[in-house]
């Protein structure tokens, strides 16, 4: 096995139209085989419901917990978790079941990023319908899953169940997923881990991770980006233009999006391929160019530590294990300077 580095990787268990879900899911497992063998730090899975297979792509995976379960099974230093979990979708007795049974199977490996969830009725109905809503239900859940977790991991709903070391170990592996100050500040007076995701632009979200310092956050500041190494820029760029026109056919019509780019550009779509690049928060290149691009990422986004997605939907597996295989040997090794100076 190689020395491990410090990246994890996102996998948002996307399949493209006409991939079966078993083949979709056997991905997922060779991706994180291979990230392991890599020495990848940690690998962490989307949580996504409502598939819609007539889509170009959609996020087939609704329960990554059980995915995260069977990979403990198959790794050995992987660090493996959920990014995100819906948190508002279960009591949060529930939530720290799951935890704690899971950081029982990992051996103390699993790692919980949570998050609010999007605006969907179908799958809220009576609980939390608009931003404001399920932010409030998100931080009233998470209180609950902190008091439950520090009372030695013990609660009425799951006597027999201990985390592998201590309560603040258990919940020093949470991550929340998080743009609102209210939520921010309260991660960041839990002393929680903090992660910003691949479609905020570095301007924005220093901003946020601002704000968590402000509040008295020490935690980790993860920043999520897309990335695809290739031997050469050229190679790059030509492999991936067609997941990146797959992807943004769907992801630019998004508010999420809309409202993460609308402040800083001119246009309210892209003007060309290198602009629709850079408002999808795409890293693309050869080795030197990658690095290059990451570090001023990280510096510019407050970032002190930078996981990334390979799995676009459309490319293949081929030129996801090399962009894997290409970044392990290469990039990380010339970003580790950078991000060390970074608070």
């Amino acid at each position: 096995m190689s020395d491990r580095i410090d990246h994890g990787i996102l996998d948002q268990q996307w399949g493209v139209r006409g991939q079966s879900d078993a083949e979709q899911l056997r991905k997922t497992l060779d991706d994180a085989l291979l990230a392991e063998e890599l020495g990848y730090d940690s690998y962490l899975l989307g949580e996504h419901h409502l598939a819609k297979p007539a889509e170009a792509f959609s996020s087939r995976i609704p329960w990554p917990e059980l995915v995260v379960s069977h990979l403990a099974a198959l790794t050995d230093s992987l660090r493996i978790g959920t990014g995100v979990k819906v948190l508002s979708l279960d009591a949060a007795w529930r939530t720290a079941e799951m935890m704690l049974t899971l950081d029982l199977v990992t051996g103390g490996r699993a790692l919980f990023g949570l998050g609010a969830g999007g605006d969907e009725p179908e799958i809220f109905r009576d609980a939390a319908v608009g931003a404001d809503a399920r932010r409030w239900l998100f931080r009233d859940r998470l209180g609950e899953l902190l008091e439950l977790l520090r009372s030695d991991g013990r609660s009425a709903f799951s006597r027999e169940l201990s985390p592998v070391g201590d309560a603040a170990s258990l919940v020093s592996r949470i991550l929340v997923a998080a743009r609102d100050d209210e939520t921010i500040a309260l991660a960041a007076r839990e002393q929680l881990g903090f992660v910003m995701g691949q479609a905020e632009p570095a301007a924005t979200s220093l901003q946020y991770a601002d704000r968590y310092r402000a509040h008295g956050g020490t935690g980790e500041v993860r920043l999520v980006r897309i990335v695809h190494v290739a031997a050469t820029d050229a190679l790059a760029l030509e492999s991936v233009t067609p997941a990146y026109r797959l992807y943004s056919s769907y992801f630019l019509g998004l508010r999420y999006y809309q409202e993460a780019v609308a402040r800083l550009y001119p246009t309210p779509m892209p003007v060309d391929l290198a602009d629709g690049l850079d408002r999808m928060c795409f890293v693309v290149g050869g080795p030197e160019r990658v690095a290059r691009r990451l570090a001023e990422e990280g510096r510019a986004s407050g970032a002190s530590r930078i996981d990334i997605l390979v799995d676009i939907p459309g490319l293949s597996t081929a030129q996801r294990h090399e962009s894997l295989r290409l970044f392990a040997r290469e990039v990380a090794p010339a970003l580790r300077p950078a991000l060390e100076r970074i608070p």
